[in-house]
């Protein structure tokens, strides 16, 4: 997010303090990769890190699927469901 023009101008200081007005906004999005899948194409594990070393697991089964971390689309994520449940991709 850009910083509001009227936010400290002028001082040294500003970014940082911009950056620290709400601290899990700076772990809440990362590099987009674009083309990855969030899950294994052929289920299983799936690990990723991202250009900035931010990491992400998921795992599909045949009966649940989870994931933690940030996503290939940048946003940070939690999920855990049965494989057939509603939100999922193997839903029929």
């Amino acid at each position: 997010m850009a910083i509001d023009p009227n936010y400290l101008p002028g001082k040294w200081y500003r970014e940082i303090f911009w950056n620290f007005r709400n601290p899990p906004t700076l772990f809440s999005r990362t590099d987009v990769l674009e083309g990855i899948p969030t899950w294994n194409p052929s289920d299983g594990f799936w690990f990723l890190v991202h250009k900035s070393g931010l990491p992400f697991l998921s795992y599909r089964g045949k009966h649940i699927e989870f994931y933690i971390g940030w996503r290939p689309s940048g946003a940070f994520g939690i999920a855990f469901r049965h494989a057939n449940a509603r939100g999922s991709e193997k839903v029929h």
